[in-house]
Parts: C-alpha cells; structure tokens; sequence
C-alpha cells in the first residue's frame, strides 16, 4: 500500500515531513523574532514543539534523527527547511543561555 500511495518507505518518510516543517518553521521563527524576554521565548518554542508533536507524533524522533545524521534520509528541497528550524531552535536557546551566563557574573560589593 505504501509503495502504491508513495513509491516507498522512503518517499513517505519524505512526505510528512515537507507537510510537517513548513509549520514548524512558521511557528519557531515567529517565536526567534519575537520582541518577548529571551526566556519567555524559549518557553514558547518548548510550548510550540510539544503542540507539534502531539499533531504528529514521530516528529521529535524524525527531526533528532535528521539533525544527528546531518540530513541523511531526506530528499534535499527539504534540507534547508530542516536547517531553518535547527537554526529557530539554536538562536533562541543561544538567547536563554547568553542571558543566564550574564547573570551569573559576580557583581561588585
């Protein structure tokens, strides 16, 4: 059935996610260019992916197995999509752990 529907495994993997990334892109860099605290901000994508991920499912475990093997099974019209939320992902949580380093410096007395 699958090979009927999609011509493979590999095409349906494909499928879900060039339907699934294009929201999670909108959603992460509405949050990346939001004027919102740093951490308001990293709350909202934590928020954000959980919603994602109750839509689909497979989707953390798609995405972590993407980032790990650099983008190795999925066709590549979809590789910048990846690297465009990989990068929501990092410049906001960069935010949260640049502000949090700042904090801790010593203060004088």
């Amino acid at each position: 059935m699958i090979s009927y529907h999609f011509g493979g495994k590999g095409a349906l993997y494909n499928e879900i996610l060039r339907q699934t990334f294009p929201e999670a892109h909108r959603r992460f860099a509405a949050i990346r260019d939001s004027d919102a605290p740093a951490d308001e901000r990293l709350r909202a994508l934590i928020q954000s992916f959980a919603d994602l991920s109750l839509l689909r499912p497979a989707l953390p475990a798609m995405v972590l197995c993407e980032v790990m093997s650099g983008g190795l099974h999925i066709e590549k019209d979809l590789l910048p999509k990846l690297l465009a939320i990989s990068s929501a992902w990092s410049r906001t949580s960069s935010l949260r752990a640049s502000r949090r380093a700042h904090s801790l410096r010593s203060t004088p007395t």
